[in-house]
């Protein structure tokens, strides 16, 4: 139990104690508890989740940080909107969460959205600016929805990027450093910031994110794909946990839980970092030992074969400062990779149980039987290649990486007695 616990939670926990002490046979009683706490802890929480929710919040972009967010929102008994570009996500909606899909157009920007963003005491904007700027405040009745909010108290949360900073050459990086963006995506990220603290906020949080990582994301799933490992001397990368992205949102959340965070002004950044930057060769090598796989040589920077986005990430150099972080939360719950990894693991084996392993790999499934339909289709013609081409995300999640739908699509064509080979990668189609 701990401050920030949910209240009927400390009431059913405080009840199994005291039940547990009146017992005249405490062993045997012991035991039943034991054995009955869990379940009845599930209850009460998911009872919780039922009662009158306490707030509105609305989250722009359900992705894997955003959806993280929300759920976590909406347990904590906010009643919660989210967008997505994608299909409404099961667990979300388990959680309580409601969904609008939506790209960030005035043509889907709905009169629900706009209502429920102007009525929320929380909005959490978590999609990347495009070449056009922030695809909520490029729209003019969104725009005006959020500044409607805002200007009424409600708390603003951007989710930006560490690359604002652009490179440090290794040097500490606090949220006073200037920024100075060097890559056209890290300056369109800074022109969003200014985007946002334009609005006629009250209070405006800009949280400063590096690389994420948690279950099926992050250099576990990329170690389980065997990717190369990059070394260059005295490059260091930083990153968080999305459980600690979730925690930081929570205490921003809790009327109580940030004191004089605002009191400089209406807009606050945060560096939301870890504790330990690392070489990425150094955090991969443990990632390659969790999995119990040869650790692969390393591969000097300067002879890799690497995309240009790839090559601006290494190009850059930052010693995150993640002090004024731990002000606000206290502690987090992966504060090094060394203890984030193997939650993430452990989490990928929770997941990859029978029943969970399916519906994370619905869409690799859906792929497949759309491929066997395509081939069907074209029986009797020539061979027929088959291209998956990455529409420019940066997202590592091994179930929906682009090699691991190929591996998926061809083993399901196999198993229906064709030999097809399917290729599947982010830099030029061979041949």
């Amino acid at each position: 139990l701990s401050a920030r616990s949910p209240q009927p939670f400390c009431e059913a926990m405080a009840s199994l104690r005291q039940r547990f002490l009146d017992s005249p046979v405490r062993p045997l009683a012991g035991l039943l508890l034991l054995g009955g706490t869990a379940c009845v802890v599930r209850s009460v929480v998911k009872r919780a989740a039922r009662q009158k929710k306490t707030g509105k919040a609305v989250v722009l972009g359900l992705g894997y940080c955003g959806g993280a967010v929300a759920r976590q929102l909406a347990l904590g008994g906010l009643e919660v909107l989210g967008t997505t570009r994608g299909q409404p996500n099961a667990e979300d909606a388990r959680a309580g969460v409601r969904t609008l899909v939506m790209d960030g157009s005035s043509e889907t920007a709905s009169a629900e959205l706009l209502q429920a963003i102007r009525e929320a005491s929380v909005v959490v904007a978590t999609a990347p600016p495009g070449e056009a700027g922030d695809p909520f405040l490029t729209d003019a009745a969104l725009a005006e929805a959020l500044a409607a909010a805002g200007s009424s108290g409600a708390l603003l949360i951007y989710l930006s990027s560490v690359g604002v900073y652009g490179d440090q050459q290794g040097h500490l990086v606090t949220e006073a450093t200037p920024p100075a963006p060097r890559t056209a995506r890290a300056k369109r990220r800074l022109s969003a910031e200014e985007a946002w603290r334009a609005l006629p906020a009250k209070r405006l949080a800009i949280v400063r994110l590096p690389g994420i990582y948690g279950a099926f994301r992050g250099p576990v799933a990329k170690a389980s794909e065997g990717n190369a490992r990059i070394v260059k001397e005295g490059h260091l990368f930083s990153r968080i946990h999305v459980d600690d992205i979730v925690l930081l949102c929570q205490v921003l959340v809790d009327p109580h839980g940030a004191p004089g965070l605002f009191d400089a002004g209406p807009a606050a950044v945060i560096n939301c970092c870890d504790s330990d930057p690392a070489p990425q060769h150094e955090v991969s090598a443990f990632a390659y030992e969790l999995l119990g796989r040869p650790v692969p040589p390393a591969i000097p920077f300067d002879s890799a074969e690497l995309s240009a986005m790839q090559k601006s990430f290494y190009e850059e150099s930052r010693h995150m400062v993640n002090s004024k972080l731990i002000e606000i939360v206290g502690e987090l719950n992966y504060p090094s990779y060394h203890t984030g990894l193997p939650a993430s693991l452990e989490e990928e084996r929770r997941l990859s149980r029978p029943g969970v392993l399916q519906r994370l790999l619905a869409p690799a499934a859906l792929l497949a039987s759309a491929g066997g339909r395509i081939i069907s289709a074209c029986a009797g013609e020539k061979p027929v290649r088959i291209a998956l081409v990455d529409n420019g995300s940066l997202k590592a999640e091994a179930t929906l990486s682009l090699r691991r739908l190929a591996a998926d699509l061809e083993a399901s064509l196999r198993s229906q007695g064709r030999n097809f080979r399917v290729e599947g990668g982010c830099g030029p189609l061979p041949g």
